[in-house]
């Protein structure tokens, strides 16, 4: 898909005592270590830390949705993807600590859910994805969100674009759930994020 905007961005939309309020919140709810999941059917989750190491907690608060979504919203409108999104998946805190990563995925499956999964998601696809810095890029080093807007699984001719704003505390960054991205290894510090997906019918 030939996209004109292959991001969007607001810098600094979440205030620095939300995105504070947040991680105290996620450090007081149980904490499990982050999984693969190849597919939609939820039978390939597993744990493959050549990929992905770090930490997640989730949320299904209505008030935190209530500040996201009119951004996923606007991002929608103003980068002219126009996607036809009608739900949003459970939001995931996410902690990468020293030598932590995630790397190179997309976070559309290719296809819709399908039965195996909750009732709320069957037929539903991930069209966009979005991602919240929630401490300021000057208390860690590394963790670089990085995109690559390949049009295949091959990376050798691509140089990856290293999104330097999203270091900036309580950045919102929006994307297409089919663009490359990844976390870089945490050198020091820790790195504390916020990311949703928003689901709808499949392309036509």
């Amino acid at each position: 898909m030939n996209l004109q905007n292959k991001y969007y961005y607001y810098e600094k939309a979440i205030p620095d005592r939300l995105c504070n309020l947040i991680i105290k919140e996620a450090e007081n709810r149980e904490e499990q270590k982050g999984v693969v999941n190849k597919g939609t059917d939820n039978k390939e989750s597993k744990l493959q830390e050549d990929v992905r190491d770090s930490y997640i907690t989730w949320f299904n608060d209505p008030w935190l949705y209530k500040i996201i979504t009119p951004f996923l919203t606007d991002a929608n409108k103003q980068a002219n993807w126009n996607f036809d999104v009608d739900w949003n998946e459970n939001i995931q805190f996410t902690k990468y600590k020293l030598n932590q990563f995630y790397n190179w995925h997309t976070d559309d499956f290719g296809s819709p859910y399908t039965k195996d999964c909750a009732p709320k998601y069957i037929g539903r696809q991930r069209k966009l994805s979005m991602s919240i810095l929630l401490n300021d890029g000057s208390e860690f080093k590394g963790g670089n969100l990085e995109f690559d807007f390949r049009d295949t699984n091959d990376i050798k001719d691509n140089k990856p674009l290293t999104f330097l704003n999203a270091r900036k505390k309580g950045t919102l960054v929006v994307f297409p759930s089919f663009i490359w991205h990844r976390v870089t290894p945490v050198t020091f510090g820790t790195r504390y994020s916020l990311v949703m997906w928003s689901l709808g019918k499949p392309y036509r």
